[in-house]
C-alpha cells in the first residue's frame, strides 16, 4: 500500500511546525510511519539550496530564486518523497509547491502559467500532495509569534506587508482552484487549530 503525502503551509508565524507536531502524533497513535520533512530542503541537496535561499546577503532575482525553489524540490521527490510513500509512509512537509505559488507566483508576479510549465517537465517525477493544509492566521498574529521567536528574520521574513499580503492572496487562490488545498483559520490556540485539521486526516486515513 503506498503511503500519503502531506503538505503543511501559510505564512512564516502560521504556526506550521505546531501543528506539524500535533499531526505527527496523531498518526503515531494511529500507528501511520511516516517521516517528517521541509521545502527548500528535505535532502542534503535541498539543505544547502536553503541556507542560500534565505541569506540576507544574497540578492537573489525572482527567477533564480524559483530555479532554486525547482532544484531543490525536485531532488526532495527522488531523494526522500517518492521512495517513502512507494515503502508506505506517509510524509508531511513543512512547505510544498502551494507557497511556491503563493510566494514567487502571487508576490513576485511569476505568471502561473510558467510555474506549471516547470512542474510539467518531468511528469514522472513532479507529484502534487494528497492534502494540503493552508494555515491562516490574521498577518498581526503571525508578526507576532515570528517577533516572539527572537531569531533574526531571513530574506523572505524581511519582506514587507504588502508582500505578505499578496502571499496570503496566493494561497487564497490556491484553496481555491485545488481540491486537496485547505484553508484553515489558524488564530486559535494549538489544540483549536488542530482540531479544524483533524476531519481532513481521517478522511485522508479512510480512504
Amino acid at each position: 500500500m503506498q503511503g500519503k503525502f502531506i503538505a503543511i503551509d501559510g505564512i512564516d508565524g502560521a504556526g506550521k511546525n505546531t501543528q506539524i507536531l500535533l499531526i505527527a502524533e496523531y498518526l503515531r497513535d494511529k500507528n501511520i510511519r511516516f517521516q517528517t520533512s521541509r521545502e527548500p530542503g528535505g535532502s542534503e541537496l535541498g539543505e544547502k539550496i536553503r541556507e542560500i535561499f534565505l541569506d540576507k546577503k544574497l540578492a537573489i532575482c525572482r527567477e533564480s530564486e524559483l530555479f532554486l525553489l525547482f532544484a531543490a524540490r525536485f531532488q526532495h521527490l527522488q531523494s526522500l518523497i517518492l521512495p517513502a510513500i512507494n515503502n508506505g509512509q506517509w510524509i508531511i512537509s513543512d512547505r510544498y509547491n502551494d507557497a511556491t505559488y503563493a510566494y514567487q507566483g502571487t508576490a513576485r508576479g511569476i505568471e502561473e502559467k510558467i510555474l506549471q510549465s516547470l512542474e510539467a517537465l518531468f511528469p514522472n517525477i513532479y507529484r502534487e500532495p494528497d492534502l494540503s493544509i493552508i494555515l491562516s492566521p490574521d498577518l498581526n498574529t503571525a508578526t507576532t509569534r515570528r517577533k516572539l521567536r527572537g531569531n533574526n528574520p531571513d530574506r523572505i521574513e524581511d519582506e514587507n506587508q504588502e508582500f505578505f499580503d499578496a502571499v496570503i492572496r496566493g494561497y487564497e487562490q490556491r484553496a481555491e482552484k485545488n481540491s486537496w488545498c485547505k484553508i484553515i483559520a489558524a488564530d486559535g490556540t494549538p489544540p483549536e487549530v488542530f482540531a479544524k485539521i483533524k476531519p481532513y486526516l481521517d478522511e485522508l486515513i479512510n480512504k
